[in-house]
């Protein structure tokens, strides 16, 4: 045994422990027995032993003294010591086991002495004790594999017990069936055990030709008749007696008795429990033995169907019957508790059992039958064997009373180890009432109310009837007569009561009319009538419920039937008066004031009865009122109100008697010339007023007509229109933006006078003395401007006689809406003789009356509107006047210069612009452009003062145009130039001007730029000079630079005296602003005869030729340089002096 002193080393790897040697025969479970064990001899010696630790992760004390402790070993470690390599699970370690002390003689050799002993002298002790142990063990064996065991095993099978949990039985032929089925073997013992039949089934599990049941099959035992067989799946059994899942799959049963079977499927159906006896031989393998024909008889609980008592009618039809079958179509739901389950049951026909009378025929197909709930979809019909059973049936059915009827199969196909056992079973169950209201509708076609007294009515109605037909609406359900015993309701008040058998009168097909005429009993004298009466003629629509029962004879297809006590709640829809809402006045006349106050007020009006009931009214007298104003009052007489539509004369005053009823009047005047409906309620007077005289009429009747709220509808024509026309006749407006703009807010400052034809509505005279008008601008279609809001009230003028109205429109602006179409407009305008534009708006207008001041409001106008265009500024509307063209300097390639410019407006429009660019040209080349400043383009003539460039068309070379205009200009002369607008204009009149083209003469300036020339002539020397002065008639400075080609007449004469080509050494300056200045001597070349001539001292020289220019900067102008060289044709009338 372990030393105790040795526990705490167990744990470390390379650890040692002391151990002690002892016999193994003298091992005891009590260690601590051990007091002195016998020792060794004191020899040293060396023994080994091969431990394998147990598979433990760690080694803890008992798991290696556990091994130590084997008899194998032949010895016992105690006080000895043991080394150990490792102490890992698994692997093979081996143990030093060293004496430490000497061996005394003990027990062990004691016994290996007797051992050597010999019997006899000749046989050794332990060779006899060899024998007799093997002969016990060969015994003993023999007696364990050929008795013992066999015994044990079929004891154990005896003791199993086999339960079926859920048995499926599929695929039935006339035969057999496949069984599918679980189920639990328990009680197998502590031995798992492989369980099969001792015979291999047959190919095909095919039943033997002879009958007889084959080997290795279990036999299937009912009420000790064998009625069918089958094979036991190979099943291995759990051990430890476990229970084990029994499971067969696609198994065969073969029917060995097909009457037995049938009685048995027959109990199966009605019974709670049947037992299956199970008998046959199996094999048992356990422990690698296999132990043949293994007597194998087990005792089976099936449970049964019970009688199929738990069946339940899910649904019921008669809806697809026709016209010569009463169809029934159902949904049976079996509940079942047996584990066992039939696929398929079978295609099952049914016979209907009434009161023990057949009344139908069903047929189901495909039924099954499972655990659990089955559904039993069946078909067939009904039949009229027993009319009298069938009339009951069906009248509890449609009623409210529940109907017993049985189900018997009468045949089953498609299962054939089924179909004698289900023929003849029956299930009973109960077919619910389906609470049916055979009245579908009921429609009153006319209805006649004749009062009597205020206990009794007459009520006489044409009624269509629709039945809810529950066969279907195919099936024939012909009303042959009918008894109605109803209560008359309305909501929860009971009108009164009508007992009588109603006419069938048309047909007997449905839907089918009545004639129902009879005399109500009314409760409550009455009271309930007349609150019926009253929302009668103020609803649209109302119901009344007929509450009872009705009796009928049918016919239906399989013979006529008394249908008895079935209910009615027949919900009657009546179209109601609606308060007689639909009351139109077909004629207004307002043609004088009235003799009592007010203004006359004749009426015709269209008074429409929607319901279908009529009723004689008699007198009627209304007062009348208008948002709740009384404004008047009307009256008629001897009213009868028909059904659709009636017509009456009511004549009265229109006569506000209050402030508000002045309001309404307003109202309805506004209304009126808008062509809109105004409504005006007239509401009843069931008492003559005044104190007349009538006859006395039920209080129901006075009720009616105190009930009475009829609104009048009056609708102005729809075609009225009380502007027409409309004139601008002075239309001015601002145009916003500057030249230099993109875009501009759009805003159009306008003011207009405006003449219009007004058309009055009525007789009586009216004046209008302000308006303000809303209106927009529509070019194209298109709204291209409207008033910002709606104008402040502008003083009006009108003549109703003449139809006239004028105002003028001021303190408006336009708002821009549609800038391009806007801008087309102003094209139109501009370019054109005339344009044409709409005008549409709606105006307000104070109105004084001889029956007070009104504001008549959103007066429509629409009116297209013609004005004059300025038709492109024609040639000779444009003019630039003499003086007209102020130099106010130069620079490099352009002239600065002004213009003085008149501008004829040919319209009535007033434009303002805040500029206007124009570009010229002559002889069809570029030659600058010019801006007219802000201005108010009024018609007729405008002035102003352009400004602009002249802009050469070479900026250092004179070329041909240039020449040519500057030599006009100068020389006085006029010159064509073309006008085309430019780019530089307020964004909305852009289009307008850039298609702007026309015609303009630019006149030449009318002063000399020559005043006089000094002639110096020196006939010795042969040669003559001239001192110029030159004028300048511009804001600029010019400078002469050279005279070229210059030729000089005596004034009257074609001979030339001479010619100058003079080149100024630099340029020569001639002051702006009307300034002048004296050349130096200039140089003439002339012949004797020429100079002879100028000696003459003519007052006059004609002179002419080329002179070359420059215009100076402006005084304080940023420029780099003047511009020049100029050119021109020069020619001038020079004074001599």
């Amino acid at each position: 045994m372990w030393d105790n002193r040795s526990r705490r080393g167990l744990s470390g790897r390379g650890r040692s422990l002391t151990v002690q040697l002892v016999p193994a025969s003298e091992r005891s479970d009590n260690l601590t027995a051990f007091r002195e064990p016998w020792k060794l001899d004191p020899v040293k010696v060396s023994a080994k032993a091969i431990l394998r630790l147990p598979p433990s992760n760690t080694h803890p004390l008992h798991h290696f003294t556990e091994y130590f402790y084997r008899p194998s070993l032949q010895v016992y470690a105690v006080g000895h010591t043991m080394a150990t390599d490792e102490e890992k699970t698994g692997e093979e370690h081996e143990i030093q086991v060293q004496p430490e002390a000497k061996q005394k003689k003990g027990l062990w050799a004691k016994w290996k002495a007797m051992m050597k002993h010999k019997v006899g002298g000749k046989v050794p002790v332990w060779v006899i004790m060899l024998v007799v142990n093997i002969v016990l063990v060969i015994t003993v064996t023999l007696l364990l594999f050929f008795v013992i065991l066999p015994a044990v095993v079929q004891g154990i099978v005896n003791a199993s017990a086999i339960r079926f949990t859920q048995i499926e039985m599929t695929q039935p032929t006339q035969t057999s069936f496949t069984l599918n089925a679980k189920g639990v073997l328990s009680n197998t013992g502590i031995i798992s055990a492989t369980i099969s039949p001792s015979h291999d089934p047959p190919t095909g599990n095919q039943k033997r030709a002879d009958g007889a049941v084959p080997p290795g099959a279990l036999s299937v035992y009912w009420e000790q008749k064998l009625i069918a067989y089958t094979f036991l799946p190979v099943t291995v059994t759990n051990p430890g007696n476990r229970d084990t899942d029994l499971n067969i799959t696609a198994g065969t049963v073969t029917i060995f008795d097909h009457d037995a079977w049938t009685a048995f499927s027959r109990n199966l159906t009605n019974s709670d429990v049947l037992y299956w006896h199970l008998e046959g031989l199996v094999n048992v393998k356990a422990l690698g033995i296999t132990f043949k024909n293994v007597k194998f008889e087990k005792d089976v609980p099936i449970t049964g169907f019970g009688g199929l008592k738990n069946v339940t009618i899910m649904s019921f039809s008669l809806a697809d019957s026709n016209s010569t079958h009463i169809i029934t179509d159902m949904v049976v739901r079996i509940t079942e508790n047996s584990f066992v389950n039939i696929h398929p049951l079978g295609d099952l026909t049914m016979d209907v059992v009434f009161r023990g009378a057949k009344v139908g025929v069903l047929y189901a197909p495909n039924a099954q039958l499972s655990t659990g709930e089955n559904f039993l979809i069946a078909s067939g019909h009904l039949v009229g064997d027993h009319l009298d059973e069938l009339g009951v049936m069906v009248s509890q059915y449609l009623g409210t009373t529940d109907t017993p009827v049985t189900s018997v199969i009468t045949g089953c196909h498609g299962n054939p180890i089924l179909a004698d056992a289900l023929v003849g079973v029956g299930f009973a169950t109960s077919l619910d009432s389906s609470h049916t209201n055979l009245i579908a509708t009921m429609t009153f076609n006319s209805i006649d109310i004749t009062p009597q007294t205020d206990d009794t009515v007459v009520l006489k109605s044409n009624t269509t009837v629709t039945l809810l037909n529950p066969m279907g609406p195919n099936a024939t359900l012909e009303v042959i007569s009918t008894r109605l015993n109803v209560t008359l309701m309305y909501g929860n008040l009971t009108l009164g009561t009508l007992v009588q058998n109603a006419t069938v009168v048309q047909g007997v097909v449905q839907p089918f009319q009545l004639d129902i005429e009879g005399q109500v009993e009314l409760a409550n004298n009455g009271t309930e009538w007349g609150i019926f009466t009253v929302d009668y003629i103020n609803s649209p629509s109302i119901n009344m419920s007929l509450v009872g029962v009705m009796s009928s004879t049918v016919r239906l297809s399989v013979g006529q039937v008394e249908l008895t006590n079935q209910a009615v709640h027949a919900v009657v829809t009546l179209k109601g008066m609606s308060g007689l809402q639909n009351t139109t006045v077909l004629g207004l006349d307002l043609p004088y004031n009235a003799p009592g106050g007010g203004v006359q007020l004749n009426i015709n009006v269209s008074l429409f009865n929607p319901s279908i009931a009529s009723m004689d009214m008699g007198y009627l007298y209304f007062d009348a009122y208008s948002n709740g104003s009384q404004i008047g009052f009307l009256a008629a007489d001897n009213v009868v109100l028909l059904p659709g539509e009636n017509f009456m004369q009511m004549k009265g005053a229109l006569n506000p008697d209050s402030a508000a009823g002045v309001v309404s009047a307003n109202d309805f005047f506004n209304r009126y010339i808008h062509g809109l409906s105004t409504i005006s309620t007239v509401r009843g007077r069931g008492i003559a007023p005044n104190g007349q005289k009538r006859k006395v009429r039920p209080n129901w009747v006075v009720s009616a007509i105190n009930a009475l709220n009829i609104p009048a509808v009056i609708t102005g024509p729809s075609d009225l229109k009380l502007i027409g026309d409309l004139d601008l006749l002075d239309l001015a407006m601002t145009v916003p933006g500057l030249v230099t703009d993109t875009t501009d807010n759009g805003i159009i400052p306008t003011r207009s006078g405006v003449s219009a034809v007004f058309i009055s509505p009525f007789a009586f005279p009216l004046q209008v003395v302000e308006v303000s008008v809303q209106m927009d601008m529509i070019y194209n279609g298109t709204i291209i401007a409207s008033t910002i809001g709606s104008s402040p009230w502008l003083p009006a003028v009108s003549n109703q006689s003449a139809q006239q109205l004028n105002f003028t429109l001021d303190q408006t602006s336009l708002q821009v809406k549609d800038r391009s179409g806007m801008s087309q407009l102003m094209s139109l305008l501009l370019n054109n003789p005339n344009g044409t534009f709409t005008i549409r708006g709606t105006s307000a207008a104070h109105v004084i009356t001889a029956a007070g001041n009104f504001t008549l409001n959103n007066i429509s106008f629409d009116s297209n509107v013609s004005l004059a265009g300025f038709n492109g500024f024609p040639n000779g509307s444009l003019v630039i006047s003499t003086p007209n063209v102020g130099i106010l300097g130069g620079s490099p390639g352009l002239i600065n210069i002004t213009m003085n410019m008149a501008i004829y407006n040919p319209t009535a429009i007033t434009m303002g612009i805040n500029g206007m660019g124009l570009d010229y040209s002559f002889q069809s080349v570029y030659f600058g452009n010019v801006t007219v400043p802000a201005q108010v383009l009024r018609p007729g003539w405008n002035y102003a003062v352009g400004q602009g460039y002249f802009v050469r068309p070479n900026a250092t070379t004179p070329t041909t145009p240039e020449i040519n205009f500057l030599s006009n200009y100068l020389g006085g002369n006029f010159s064509q130039f073309t006008l085309v607008g430019n780019s530089a204009n307020p964004p909305l009149l852009r289009l307008a001007l850039g298609q702007l083209t026309t015609g303009v003469s630019f006149p030449g300036q009318p002063y000399n730029l020559t005043i006089s020339s000094t002639l110096n002539i020196n006939l010795l020397a042969g040669s003559a000079t001239t001192q110029l002065t030159l004028f300048n008639p511009f804001p600029s400075v010019y400078s002469i630079l050279r005279l070229q080609n210059f030729v000089l007449y005596p004034y009257g004469s074609t001979t030339a005296a001479g010619t100058i080509n003079y080149s100024f050494s630099s340029p020569f300056a001639v002051p702006a602003n009307n300034g002048s200045a004296v050349t130096g001597d200039i140089p003439i070349t002339a012949s004797s005869s020429g100079l002879q001539t100028l000696l003459n001292k003519p007052a006059y020289v004609y002179a002419t030729g080329q002179l070359w220019f420059q215009v100076e900067n402006q005084p304080g102008q940023n420029s780099t340089g003047p511009c020049g060289p100029l050119m021109f044709n020069y020619s001038q009338v020079i004074a001599v002096k």
